[in-house]
């Protein structure tokens, strides 16, 4: 037996479309993560700029503004990233983003070279962004 109630929005059908946002997060007609992705990086540069003041200032220590990063950046950041495909070029649009944002925090400019390993690991304990989506899901 063929089922006849259609989904309907004013006795129209509803448009087919590449890719729409739900819950904030774009969904694209492939699954692909790209398009979100790029929306969450500029939404979470936004928001540090937006704190730029707390980056520069020497009244804070190293470790509130790691605090505070976290809370407000990395969240906006890896918001609905247990739904995105983690393909290598997704993570590492991801963890340089985060490496860019804690060396400004940091104050490390070049010509200063000091390792992302050592950055994360050693200097503030962050996890890479590939081991924080995997404890997402």
């Amino acid at each position: 037996m063929e089922n006849t109630n259609l989904v309907t929005l004013d006795g129209e059908p509803p448009e087919d479309v590449e890719s729409f946002t739900y819950l904030g997060n774009i969904v694209d007609y492939q699954g692909g993560s790209d398009a979100d992705v790029k929306g969450r990086i500029s939404k979470a540069r936004a928001a540090f700029l937006h704190l730029k003041n707390i980056w520069n200032s020497t009244q804070l220590s190293t470790n509130i503004k790691v605090r505070i990063f976290n809370t407000n950046i990395r969240t906006v950041l890896l918001y609905g990233a247990e739904t995105w495909r983690t393909t290598t070029t997704v993570i590492k649009k991801i963890q340089v983003f985060i490496n860019s944002c804690l060396r400004k925090i940091l104050s490390i400019y070049w010509p200063d070279t000091v390792s992302n390993s050592l950055l994360l690991w050693e200097r503030i304990n962050q996890l890479p962004a590939e081991e924080e989506i995997r404890k997402r899901r």
